[in-house]
């Protein structure tokens, strides 16, 4: 009997655990179409003793990959690449989850998820510019047009929790976030980077890469107004 109690102790400890390796606030498509299966793909990584970093580093390579079958131009270059680019966001949620799951943060590793995480979509833009033009569409100038949508919003990203800082925001904390639906539905206006890819995965497999980029900026440039506007005025408050 106590060895079945023990048993199921640890069981609930695992469960737990694992559930805590989970961000509690994350968007739409990674909460519901990635974590309920990448955070099982961290605990097996953490059981071979597989680090972060490296999942950190072959989702950057993935990503890279990802590019390059589009910059093919040909269809089934479109599909494999949109499949590519989902296997590399899963890998990019497996790594924040696996140093959760095994309690091992650095600031290396922060960085360098940064980093990679900008650089897999700037050299997805340019796979699908080239693969377009290499299929007799130019599309060099809504790429150039998404990539500097999204470098802006990178950069207001990266600032506005420097001001929260200075204003003593940030050492409050934060709730965990609004799960109704008003809630959910604030997470995939504001774009981040799950519906992103997704939004290039599916558009490029399924039309062109001309339309990837309308989709971006469509999309982005919603999403920029939104943010900028909600920034504004919790900054003016």
């Amino acid at each position: 009997m106590r060895a079945l109690t023990s048993a199921v102790t640890d069981s609930d400890e695992e469960r737990a655990r694992l559930d805590s390796a989970v961000k509690a606030s994350d968007g739409f498509f990674t909460t519901f179409f990635v974590s309920p299966y990448s955070k099982y793909i961290a605990r097996w990584a953490a059981r071979r003793g597989i680090t972060p970093n490296q999942v950190t580093l072959v989702s950057g390579a993935v990503g890279a990959l990802a590019a390059a079958a589009f910059a093919t131009g040909q269809r089934a270059g479109l599909v494999a690449g949109g499949v590519l680019l989902q296997a590399a966001f899963t890998l990019d949620c497996v790594d924040g989850q696996l140093a959760r799951y095994t309690r091992t943060f650095s600031r290396l590793g922060a960085w360098l998820d940064s980093m990679l995480d900008r650089g897999k979509e700037y050299l997805v833009y340019a796979g699908l510019a080239i693969g377009a033009s290499r299929a007799g569409d130019t599309v060099w100038l809504l790429a150039g047009a998404a990539l500097a949508l999204q470098t802006t919003r990178h950069a207001v990203d990266f600032s506005y929790p420097a001001f929260e800082r200075s204003r003593g925001i940030a050492a409050r904390g934060r709730p965990a976030g609004d799960r109704s639906a008003l809630g959910w539905a604030k997470k995939v206006v504001a774009f981040p980077i799950g519906e992103r890819f997704a939004a290039i995965s599916l558009s490029a497999a399924l039309f062109t890469p001309a339309t990837t980029f309308i989709v971006l900026l469509s999309w982005g440039g919603l999403a920029a107004a939104y943010v900028f506007l909600g920034r504004s005025v919790r900054a003016s408050a």
